[in-house]
């Protein structure tokens, strides 16, 4: 029998010397193949997009020769489906599926390498689409003793340098719709969808060697940076869940630079006109409950020093700036000013406070324990005010409410210092100075007396 006739009975039809071959029954390979079952490795191809060793079809999208069908069921031209029954005698790969193309030997600058290029079109109502759809099932215990489990992985490796006019990138999602594009919610998402299951990490970006300039980088113009709108947030304690993180109470982010640091920088510049205003730091905390508010906290702490301490600690620092000889504040007349900090309270008409209760635009408290700092009270003040240039008074009063008391002090501590039960003896004896006050643009004095004159 001929070899075509032995092909025919194979269900294989060759037409011509050098023809094509085609299938017109099932094929099966059995018994045990030693190396390759199928070798195309000596084939010269003729190049086109319409040509290819293996083929379904052939060609650029719609141009080309398209494999037509009638679905009526699941219909897979391609498939792999193996079993892996025994364990290698040493680490090995069990992949269903290589593909690898080398560009070498010489530069190939008009070659665009893609090893594996996938494409879809969808120009009529579908179900759902993805271009790439991979998964993996975990259908019983298992432990990976030495790599990681991953359903998809990504990498450049090697020890030559890129040079690139655009951008190298590991991994890319790009979304190019040019024209009439519309319904495209995400162009990277992932999902925790394991009801029954604990995730550590959404999203884990880690640098294990190298030098990475930026974790996140956001270009362009968006509406929103972040948002975390429809996140759902259980508070458990200063340790326990938060919107953003870094480091925990016991356990801080440290460095031992002694460069200027900061753990959020944020900068912005407008050249805007108008009434309106920019706020860097915008933070609204709402409460319907009993429980205490603060919008912004800080803490800054001294921990146990060995040598000198901090040359300052502060838990804040605001400073309003005139950088330059040009810079120009409003025309007179303009209810605000320029402020280091404007603190204020402030209530709508019916609402009520309770009896007795503080109510004033800064709460200031020290609470300095201990012999050493307590017993240091030449260094320690309400407020502290320190003067580079002279100002019209050191504190300013304006508005029409008012106040029943220049100074209030209460049963706690109305006779411990300052206040004092000596008297002035002022007969014949004039002041030993005078502090000046303005009241409703008129010059006063407040004589004050040395301890010589007291009764």
């Amino acid at each position: 029998m001929s070899w075509r006739g032995i092909l025919r009975k194979a269900g294989i039809e060759s037409t011509g010397r050098n023809g094509k071959i085609s299938f017109t029954a099932d094929v099966t390979m059995a018994d045990t193949v030693t190396t390759i079952g199928m070798d195309f490795t000596s084939v010269t191809l003729t190049q086109d997009w319409d040509n290819a060793m293996i083929a379904i079809g052939s060609g650029d999208g719609a141009s080309g020769t398209q494999h037509s069908f009638s679905a009526t069921t699941h219909y897979i031209p391609l498939q792999i489906n193996m079993k892996s029954i025994l364990n290698p005698t040493a680490a090995s790969h069990i992949t269903a599926a290589m593909f690898r193309v080398n560009i070498a030997t010489v530069d190939q600058a008009n070659s665009l390498c893609n090893v594996l290029a996938l494409r879809g079109d969808l120009a009529y109502n579908v179900y759902g689409a993805s271009c790439i759809n991979a998964s993996m099932n975990i259908s019983a215990d298992i432990e990976v003793s030495t790599e990681s489990v991953k359903c998809g992985y990504f990498s450049i490796t090697g020890a030559g340098a890129i040079t690139c006019t655009g951008d190298c990138n590991v991994l890319e999602a790009v979304y190019r719709q040019t024209v009439g594009g519309a319904g495209v919610d995400n162009v990277a998402q992932f999902h925790c969808n394991a009801a029954s299951c604990a995730v550590t990490n959404l999203l884990h970006l880690r640098n294990v060697a190298g030098t990475v300039t930026n974790a996140i980088k956001i270009e362009g113009t968006v509406t929103t940076g972040i948002d975390f709108t429809d996140i759902t947030y259980v508070p458990t304690g200063s340790n326990g869940p938060s919107l953003m993180r870094c480091g925990t109470y016991a356990a801080p982010l440290t460095h031992a630079v002694e460069a200027q640091s900061g753990l959020m920088r944020w900068y912005m510049e407008t050249s805007a006109d108008g009434t309106s205003y920019d706020r860097g730091l915008f933070v609204c905390l709402k409460t319907t409950g009993t429980k205490s508010v603060f919008p912004i906290a800080a803490l800054a702490e001294v921990n146990a020093q060995t040598g000198a301490g901090p040359v300052s600690c502060m838990a804040g620092q605001f400073i309003s700036h005139m950088n330059s000889a040009t810079s120009k504040m409003p025309a007179s007349g303009v209810a605000q000013g320029m402020f280091g900090l404007w603190a204020k309270v402030t209530a709508n008409s019916g609402a009520t406070t309770t009896l007795n209760q503080r109510c004033a635009p800064v709460w200031l408290d020290i609470q300095m324990n201990g012999a050493n700092a307590a017993n240091n009270i030449s260094t320690t003040w309400g407020i502290f005010m320190s003067a580079g240039s002279r100002g019209q008074a050191f504190v300013g009063f304006n508005g029409t409410g008012g106040f029943n008391y220049l100074f209030e002090w209460d049963n706690t501590c109305y006779n411990i210092d300052p206040i004092s039960s000596s008297t002035v003896d002022c007969t014949g004896n004039d002041s030993d100075g005078s502090i000046k006050i303005l009241l409703n643009a008129t010059t006063y004095y407040i004589p004050y007396f040395g301890a010589g004159k007291l009764n």
